[in-house]
């Protein structure tokens, strides 16, 4: 006797429970902390129409649930509508090297949606130093990772005269005259740093100092999320802009991101694409939206 009937039954019905579960967690959400849309709300997730209107050549049993009324609901709340559409994170989600790395790679994304990054951004003096083209480079190339686990650096930086040497043209007699900055500058990139004068005056600013002495920052950002955000090649080309460091860092990005109720949507390949979608793209599907509607009106006078 064949069992193919039982095992497609068994199937559907797996995707039902799914469905279900998390119609019930989604619910239970918007009780305890959100209240409910009005049934006339015409929000959209960057200006485009919900999760119904998702196409795809292959539907997967995480697809059905995201497409379920109650997340469409969740994404017409219109206090998600706004985190959704907050400028920074518009600003990043429409740097196409970030978004096709967000979108391709899991590993990248979740480091994004983990504390460490949260922690990390959110200290001022790093965002600063985000602005500088060589200190940006060591973080590429892990060099920073290394400089902030060294406690012997910490040390030799809270010298204010070795810092003022440092600073001026004669730095290099004094990273002789320190081991740890001897250890340092063996390496090629920190070395090439330092030949910039701007990039000296920020290693030995306060504000660096208070960066690698600050135990939250450097825990945050030794952390295997945070070391797989800033070595990535596209993160890196990311950076180069300024407009994307400045989303990138900030706590409108970091909000849309980790919000509890939208950390599982981002790991469903419709949900991105639709968040992600450019400004043009949105205009695009917004125009064939109103003129379906403008179609199906005048079916319905027939």
């Amino acid at each position: 006797m064949s069992t193919e009937p039982n095992k497609k039954t068994n199937s559907k019905l797996g995707i039902i429970i799914g469905a279900a579960t998390l119609i019930v967690v989604v619910a239970l959400y918007f009780v305890i902390g959100y209240p409910w849309p009005n049934e006339n709300v015409t929000g959209t997730i960057g200006g485009v129409e919900k999760a119904k209107k998702y196409q795809k050549e292959q539907i997967t049993s995480h697809d059905v649930a995201v497409q379920t009324s109650d997340i469409q609901q969740l994404l017409q709340n219109d206090k998600i509508q706004k985190m959704i559409n907050d400028p920074s994170f518009r600003t990043a989600a429409d740097n196409e090297a970030f978004r096709n790395e967000f979108n391709r790679n899991p590993a990248f994304r979740n480091a994004f949606l983990s504390a460490a990054y949260a922690t990390a951004v959110s200290n001022r003096n790093f965002s600063e130093c985000l602005r500088n083209e060589s200190f940006r480079n060591l973080v590429a190339r892990g060099v920073v990772a290394r400089m902030i686990s060294d406690a012997s650096l910490k040390e030799a930086l809270r010298n204010e005269s070795l810092r003022q040497e440092l600073a001026g043209r004669n730095y290099e007699a004094a990273i002789n005259r320190n081991m740890a900055l001897r250890q340092l500058s063996d390496d090629a990139s920190f070395k090439e740093a330092m030949k910039n004068e701007s990039f000296r005056e920020l290693f030995t600013s306060d504000g660096m100092r208070e960066l690698l002495n600050d135990s939250q920052f450097t825990e945050a950002f030794r952390s295997e999320a945070c070391m797989t955000i800033y070595a990535n090649a596209n993160f890196q080309e990311a950076l180069r802009q300024e407009s994307f460091r400045n989303a990138a860092v900030s706590a409108g990005f970091t909000q849309v991101l980790r919000n509890e109720a939208l950390k599982d949507a981002w790991n469903n390949d419709a949900f991105r694409t639709d968040v992600f979608r450019t400004e043009a793209q949105r205009n695009e599907v917004s125009r064939t939206e109103a003129n379906r509607n403008t179609e199906a009106q005048r079916n319905i006078q027939k």
